[in-house]
């Protein structure tokens, strides 16, 4: 009988997910590169596919506002908290960078900047 409750187990394990799929594949890509030219062309990626990250790194208990949803719908961006570890401070500011161009000129065309 454990044998076969542990057969149960191990084939329900496959079909169940501890996080929720992300497609932030290139936040994942920025902890493996080493420069910042390689962090900037990650976030033009990311904007050129629709799924434009901005990066943060908070401590051990992540800060949720409630106006961050407000923000992501309204901008179609999304925050990607790295927790205590993630890749260095300066390829995070170097895809940030970008990113914040994106938004500005974003909001020119909206009318928001003049």
């Amino acid at each position: 009988m454990k044998f076969y409750l542990s057969i149960v187990f191990v084939f329900c394990s496959f079909f169940c997910f501890a996080q929720e799929p992300t497609s932030a594949i290139s936040s994942s890509k920025l902890l493996f590169t080493d420069s910042e030219t390689s962090a900037r062309l990650l976030a033009t990626k990311d904007i050129e596919k629709g799924t434009p990250y901005l990066l943060l790194q908070g401590g051990i208990a992540p800060v949720f506002i409630d106006t961050d949803a407000v923000f992501e719908k309204k901008y179609a961006i999304a925050f990607y908290e790295y927790g205590c570890t993630g890749p260095d401070y300066e390829l995070v500011k170097a895809y940030n960078t970008v990113i914040f161009d994106y938004l500005k000129k974003l909001m020119v065309r909206n009318g928001f900047g003049k």
